[in-house]
């Protein structure tokens, strides 16, 4: 009896130490070959819009790199409004690894393959409306191996002698030696820092353009004012800040790019006497950016395009031609520089909103910019006027009148370069890629980019689409990180 208890533990112990040993080697692999490791990568995509009882589901396609984890986030701002959200792909909603409430906000986790998504918020209470805030922060990881270093050769007995060569004299970051630009009507295009993409530094603190505008992957600055701080009454023009520009920016051999805005920066005096339509600045892209109400004028409203075609009549009078000035950016049909429109939709159709009219108001405006700088170029930022919260049909018929033979064709561009865009060619681009042959193209980044990694990716997008030059925001130009991916840029590729 004893003998065969004995056995039994024996055979236990046998059957243990073999389901160790099968466990054991199936467990993850160590990694301890020489360099080899993981880079983390994330990417944030940025959400705003708004949703209620007519325009329940809002929607924005993103790409996935690789396999990755995604976060998302939704916060809202209407009390009585209950949102909800999650991912698709195709026709499918995928379900989330983990989710989270809280008061006006929820949060989801979601483990997504490479591919491109749609992110979707709905209202569910389908009667209340409300503007909401968010992002789908995407992280993945790529392996990075470093080969163990090769064992040194032997040596020789007798080695062959070899001739030294003289190593080249690394070029010296002078200035471009060309001479300085005269301040004859000529446009001056500027000294090119590479083969490549022209940089321009923008939204940069004012005590550091000097600074951005010194590093040579930067080819110029850009400049926003709003058109209420150089007209604070009729006729009264402060050029001042135009003009510190323009020469700061030829000082140091660069060029600048001007976009004066309209919109809710529309002098006091002209929101006076034209048809205005008033906002809370929850119905804004990036609401903190604004006042708690701003006011813009209707941009079809006959008053208001006659007061800003005089103001671009003599903007033109005074930059047209000028030396050291890459180009202008067209604003006046947009609440900022771009065409984007506050997304209170229901007030815009109170309003009288179509198609049409915004349409015809974008060409009256370029119109307006083709007759006072008939030698310098001009920029058109596109974007539908509300994203995705009404189906509209606005950036074509504009891009098709400002490129069109008959008129001096306006360059054009996207303030949406971001790098959630590499892989997926959504309209933008599609259009940025239609009109690359018939006119010069270029970008702006949507913000700050997170990782120097992401700003790659951004600048690849860029690349692939043709873009001439790249608006890139100055605390990205200066942060010390991004300097080889500026000359990735500035190179072009």
């Amino acid at each position: 009896m004893r003998f065969r208890v004995a056995l039994a533990w024996l055979v236990v112990l046998s059957l243990v130490v073999g389901l160790v040993g099968v466990l054991g080697s199936h467990r993850p692999a160590q990694r301890a070959e020489a360099g080899e490791r993981f880079e983390v990568h994330r990417e944030t995509v940025r959400v705003e819009g708004h949703v209620g009882p007519r325009h329940r589901t809002w929607r924005q396609a993103f790409a996935v790199p690789a396999d990755a984890t995604v976060d998302t986030h939704v916060r809202w701002f209407n009390d009585r409004a209950r949102l909800r959200h999650g991912v698709r792909r195709a026709d499918d909603r995928l379900a989330p690894e983990a989710s989270a409430s809280g008061r006006f906000t929820l949060t989801r986790r979601f483990e997504l393959k490479e591919d491109r998504y749609l992110f979707t918020v709905a209202d569910r209470t389908r009667h209340v409306g409300t503007r909401f805030v968010g992002h789908a922060r995407i992280t993945w990881r790529t392996e990075i191996t470093t080969p163990p270093p090769s064992p040194s050769p032997e040596p020789t007995t007798s080695p062959e002698p070899t001739a030294t060569p003289t190593p080249s004299p690394e070029p010296s970051p002078s200035p471009d030696p060309s001479p300085a630009p005269d301040p004859s009507p000529t446009p001056d295009p500027g000294p090119a820092p590479g083969a490549g993409v022209h940089v321009f530094s923008v939204g940069t603190p004012a005590n550091r353009v000097d600074e951005a505008l010194a590093m040579p992957t930067v080819h110029g600055i850009s400049l926003r004012i709003g058109w209420a701080g150089i007209e604070p009454s009729p006729g009264d023009y402060r050029w001042a800040k135009i003009d510190e520009t323009i020469a700061q920016a030829r000082a140091a051999g660069k060029v600048a790019m001007i976009r004066v805005i309209a919109g809710i920066f529309s002098p006091d005096w002209v929101t006076a006497q034209v048809e205005t339509i008033r906002f809370s600045d929850r119905f804004l892209y990036n609401p903190a950016n604004y006042p708690d109400q701003v006011t813009m004028p209707v941009p079809w409203d006959g008053r208001y395009l006659a007061l800003w075609d005089r103001f671009i009549a003599a903007f033109g009078a005074r930059y047209d031609g000028a030396a050291g000035l890459y180009s202008v950016q067209m604003s006046g049909g947009g609440f900022i520089g771009e065409m984007t429109l506050p997304t209170d939709v229901g007030a815009w159709l109170d309003a009288g909103y179509t198609d049409a009219r915004l349409i015809g108001a974008w060409r009256d405006i370029i119109g307006s910019y083709r007759r006072a700088f008939p030698r310098t170029p001009f920029n058109l930022d596109i974007t539908e006027p509300f994203g995705s919260l009404l189906a509209t049909n606005v950036v074509r018929p504009v891009v098709t009148g400002a490129t069109s033979d008959g008129g001096k064709r306006a360059w054009i561009q996207s303030n949406a370069l971001r790098a959630a865009a590499l892989g997926f060619i959504g309209p933008y681009r599609q259009v940025i890629r239609d009109v690359n042959g018939i006119t010069t193209v270029g970008y702006q980044m949507i913000g700050d980019a997170p990782t120097a990694a992401s700003l790659h990716d951004a600048f690849t997008v860029a690349l692939q689409d043709g873009a001439d030059y790249v608006e890139v925001y100055g605390t990205d130009v200066l942060d010390a990180v991004n300097r080889d991916e500026l000359r990735y840029l500035a190179d072009g590729g």
